[in-house]
């Protein structure tokens, strides 16, 4: 006697895709970065590019995004 569901009950839903890689937000924190870089320096620049591409990968993560 067996404790645990049938196999088809425990796989009734379908498992999310995966999701996309985000070229989007690369793209786009390549862009706000590159005119710091040229009009500033290149570590900030650096730092621009990682906190403007950390904020919008957690935007996209967050489940009231749309």
């Amino acid at each position: 006697m067996s404790t645990h569901p049938p196999q088809e009950e425990r796989n009734s839903q379908p498992s999310p895709p995966p999701p996309a890689p985000p070229w989007r937000e690369l793209a786009a924190a390549i862009a706000t970065a590159a005119p710091v870089g040229l009009l500033v320096d290149w570590p900030t620049a650096v730092q621009v590019l990682l906190t403007v591409f950390a904020g919008l990968t957690a935007a996209r993560r967050s489940p009231d995004h749309e």
